[in-house]
């Protein structure tokens, strides 16, 4: 996450009454502050203004930060030149800013979040150390040099980070679901399983969070608590073809093959050439006692290329299949 400043709690009230003088005025002036009435010219201006507030709130409350019209100027170049994914040139902006000010924490931070894009990992990994160092209360940069040494494959070290994260900030909720698949790597699961209730908890929209409580609660065979999860995915996105697929193995599991064979049905209709999909519907079929339709199955597998199905067919146990399918 690339940012500007941080405010303080002063800060923000030194920027709300910014906001608040601005509508004054503009209402004096008979302009509405409303959107409509405001060329990008103005808009802009007012903008700046407010960088400008932040910009002197952070040399209040920290003198450690002097950030001249040239140094703003520097931090937007770099941050337009992230989001245009121009990683090089915004790498070489933050340099500038860190030689400028070595005690600028924020330009480490940043030059982190660049270094990462950069798959530069031990490089981001020090950045972050060093805005650690200057600002020991910075949740972000624990979270994003977790996340440098995750890539390094320090799941130990990136796990102790996500935790300081969260001590630091309780309802980041990211922190919580990053740290939830270290656990699931680590075989956690019991942690991740509290992780992903967290995560839920503080985002109870997000599908996505859903679907990985889901899977986890497959991996330590709780079948019907993941059956709830994508029950809640797909009520969220119904449109996702692999949600249908994953409750309908966990329906074979619990056998329930005919739900099972439904999900299967819904997947293939959203993805008619996934190929597990047919093939676990073939083995649903079979155990729920229905040979025929296993075997018809094996066909449009056999059409769609799949080789193991071909090998099947062609095998002893695949004759009675030949015999309907006439091979």
């Amino acid at each position: 996450m690339i940012r500007l400043f941080r405010f303080s709690r002063y800060g923000f009230f030194v920027f709300l009454s910014y906001l608040i003088s601005t509508f004054i005025s503009n209402m004096q002036s008979k302009e509405l502050f409303i959107l409509q009435s405001f060329s990008l010219t103005k808009l802009s201006k007012i903008l700046f203004s407010v960088l400008g507030c932040i910009i002197f709130i952070k040399t209040v409350v920290s003198p450690n930060y002097v950030y001249t019209q040239e140094v703003t100027n520097d931090y937007l170049e770099g941050i337009q030149k992230y989001q245009n994914s121009d990683y090089l040139g915004s790498l070489s902006y933050f340099n500038q800013l860190i030689i400028r000010n070595p005690k600028d924490a924020n330009a480490y931070h940043n030059r982190g979040i660049v270094k990462n894009k950069l798959k530069d990992y031990i490089g981001s990994g020090l950045d972050f150390t060093k805005s650690i160092q200057l600002d020991p209360n910075d949740s972000l940069s624990y979270f994003h040099r977790a996340i440098s040494k995750s890539k390094l494959n320090d799941l130990y070290g990136a796990y102790e980070d996500y935790n300081k994260s969260i001590e630091l900030n309780p309802n980041y909720s990211n922190a919580y679901l990053n740290r939830a698949n270290i656990n699931i790597k680590l075989k956690n699961y019991r942690g991740a399983l509290k992780d992903y209730n967290k995560f839920i908890e503080l985002n109870p929209g997000e599908p996505n969070a859903y679907y990985s409580r889901g899977f986890l609660k497959s991996i330590v065979n709780n079948y019907s608590g993941a059956i709830e999860d994508y029950n809640k995915f797909i009520e969220l996105n119904p449109s996702k073809f692999n949600a249908y697929y994953s409750r309908a193995n966990m329906k074979s599991m619990v056998k329930n093959y005919s739900g099972a064979i439904e999900d299967y049905n819904k997947s293939i209709q959203l993805n008619p050439s996934d190929i597990n999909s047919y093939r676990n519907r073939a083995i649903a079929k079979w155990n729920g006692g229905d040979q025929y339709g296993s075997c018809m199955d094996k066909k449009e597998l056999i059409l769609l290329g799949d080789k193991e199905s071909v090998k099947w067919i062609q095998s002893l146990k695949g004759a009675w299949c030949r015999e309907i399918l006439n091979f």
